[in-house]
């Protein structure tokens, strides 16, 4: 016991001799602690408010000496609990007033999921950083605990989040930063048509050669604009792609076709005109068997030179198709002709000269009724023969 307890407690006993007629003990000082018989002295002895804190030594009352509920915050001088003064688990609800736990008052790491009631702890209880990796359980932030745009790229680890993490839908452009999605955040196959802005996708955005193919395009989704300058070679087109629909007018020169490649299969009917035809690019070998025909032929197309020898046969030529415009001089001789072709409409009046005719070659067979006249005779022409 302190020098102070006794001194004070002997100064009691000094009061309570002079009362009861010790007056020999009453004398300051007289009395120590030796004099006094241990749990003797009870709570009827003292007088209220008696005990200052200076009667006690360091760590000298104990829970045994102390009534229940006569501690109350009147009592307790500032910082006078300290940890070894509490026993485990006196601290309950009850006991707490209301605001008055600050952070100080807690050791660190000492606080666990057991110690706080559910839904105790909203915003306002948080300190910036308050909540680490270690303090969350697994599984804890559900999307009702995470309030509105409180996410940001900063309270993530490295690779921490996967697919399982994500609400079907739940990552808009919005939460997405510039370049935040690579090859490797990719799965297979998971940017569909909506996932994708339109103007999103520019040529810098892939990174394998060759990663397009048809499957990737919608029907009819490929235009002119999407397409740079010599980006679709041969290689690129499968067989029978192009079709009319595709094709923009003018836009097939001659450096685009390959060499043979076109036959009568490509082109549309009456599809090949003369304004696609460049001069001499049509040759005997070009032509199909009775390719042309005589709409195909322009007026006055067909010249000599156009023409093998001995080409011409009676088949090309229309009814009354070969008129004296067409004949060059001397160009019929009597091979040229087939039996019985020349008529009398075929022959032009006076056309038949002397010179035209071989030796002994008119016979009756030859002149109409009344055709010979006296004029078309020489003279001595008819003898006895």
């Amino acid at each position: 016991m302190s020098t102070n307890a006794i001194t004070r407690i002997t100064a009691f006993l000094a009061a309570l001799c002079c009362i009861l007629g010790l007056a020999s003990l009453a004398a300051a000082g007289q009395i120590t602690s030796a004099d006094i018989k241990d749990g003797t002295i009870q709570n009827a002895d003292f007088m209220d408010r008696t005990l200052e804190r200076t009667a006690f030594d360091s760590d000298t009352l104990t829970a045994a000496q102390i009534a229940e509920d006569a501690i109350t915050a009147a009592e307790l001088a500032d910082g006078a609990v300290d940890t070894a003064a509490l026993q485990d688990g006196a601290v309950t609800t009850a006991k707490v007033a209301d605001g008055s736990i600050a952070e100080a008052a807690f050791a660190a790491d000492s606080m666990g999921a057991a110690h706080v009631a559910a839904g105790a702890v909203e915003t306002s209880e948080l300190a910036n950083d308050a909540v680490d990796t270690a303090a969350i359980q697994d599984g804890a932030v559900t999307a009702a605990k995470i309030a509105a745009g409180a996410l940001s790229g900063a309270a993530f680890a490295a690779d921490a989040l996967a697919a399982a993490d994500f609400a079907a839908g739940g990552i808009g452009a919005s939460s997405l930063a510039p370049d935040a999605v690579g090859a490797a955040e990719l799965q297979d196959g998971a940017v569909d048509t909506a996932a994708i802005q339109d103007g999103a996708i520019t040529a810098a955005k892939y990174t394998l050669a060759d990663a397009l193919a048809d499957a990737h395009f919608a029907n009819d989704s490929l235009t002119a604009a999407s397409l740079a300058a010599g980006a679709a070679g041969a290689a690129e087109l499968a067989n029978g792609a192009v079709d009319t629909a595709a094709l923009q007018a003018g836009a097939v020169t001659a450096a685009k076709v390959a060499a043979g490649a076109l036959g009568d299969a490509q082109f549309a009917d009456d599809g090949l005109g003369a304004g696609s035809l460049a001069p001499d690019s049509v040759t005997a070998a070009e032509l199909a068997d009775g390719a042309v025909d005589t709409a195909a032929i322009q007026d006055g197309a067909v010249t000599p030179a156009k023409l093998p020898a001995d080409f011409l046969t009676d088949a090309h030529f229309t009814d009354d198709g070969l008129t004296a415009a067409s004949l060059a001089p001397d160009s019929v001789a009597a091979a040229e002709l087939a039996d019985a072709a020349v008529d009398a409409a075929a022959i032009q009046n006076g056309a038949v000269t002397l010179a035209k005719l071989p030796a002994d070659f008119l016979t009756d067979a030859h002149f109409a009724d009344d055709g010979l006249t006296a004029a078309s005779l020489a003279a001595n022409a008819a003898g006895a023969s």
